[in-house]
């Protein structure tokens, strides 16, 4: 049920004209364990972490002490990154995949881009698994 509950939610910031925007979720956990979680979930869906971009502490550290932590996630799967280069090298600007998470208030937003929808029948169903995972691993650091 909870499952339902997040893919519902995280649906509901699609857009229905064929281009997905950001899968997103939110969660009252800790920052820092959402962000453990999600490096976490990346492994375990066997992607590798290529970077981390911690701009808000970045910020902080220029004087803001009070401004929201947030960090970017970059991460691959270097069998999907060659496939989707094969079939459609446009794609690449989708490469790596990337997770967004933020302070806002009093929660921490998890946010990830979706590959836009194609009515190319060999790619199709790799981008539907491709954005099956990245919710997966949003839904993993929301829970």
């Amino acid at each position: 049920m909870r499952f339902l509950f997040y893919w519902l939610t995280g649906c509901l910031f699609l857009i229905s004209n064929g281009y997905a925007e950001d899968f997103r979720l939110t969660t009252q956990k800790p920052f820092a364990d959402v962000v453990q979680d999600i490096e976490y979930a990346i492994q375990a869906q066997n992607f590798r972490i290529t970077s981390e971009n911690h701009i808000g502490q970045a910020i902080r550290e220029r004087g803001n002490a009070q401004f929201p932590l947030a960090t970017i996630i970059h991460f691959c799967n270097l069998q999907y990154a060659e496939t989707l280069l094969i079939l459609e090298p446009d794609l690449l600007l989708n490469m790596p995949c990337r997770i967004a998470i933020y302070e806002d208030k009093q929660q921490v937003i998890i946010s990830t881009p979706q590959l836009p929808a194609t009515d190319n029948p060999t790619l199709k169903p790799l981008i539907i698994e491709i954005n099956h995972i990245l919710q997966t691993i949003v839904q993993t650091g929301a829970e």
